[in-house]
């Protein structure tokens, strides 16, 4: 499903729509703080 699909469905409200976005975004969100602090955040 898009990122776009899955906005809107966020915006009616969906909570499974949310946590799917989430977790589809969460390795980019990880490598980029990752990134800010200069190590893992595992």
């Amino acid at each position: 499903m898009s990122d776009e699909l899955l906005v809107v469905r966020c915006q009616l409200g969906e909570r499974e729509a949310f946590a799917e976005l989430v977790q589809g975004g969460y390795p980019a969100v990880e490598r980029y703080v990752g990134r800010m602090f200069g190590e893992s955040i595992r």
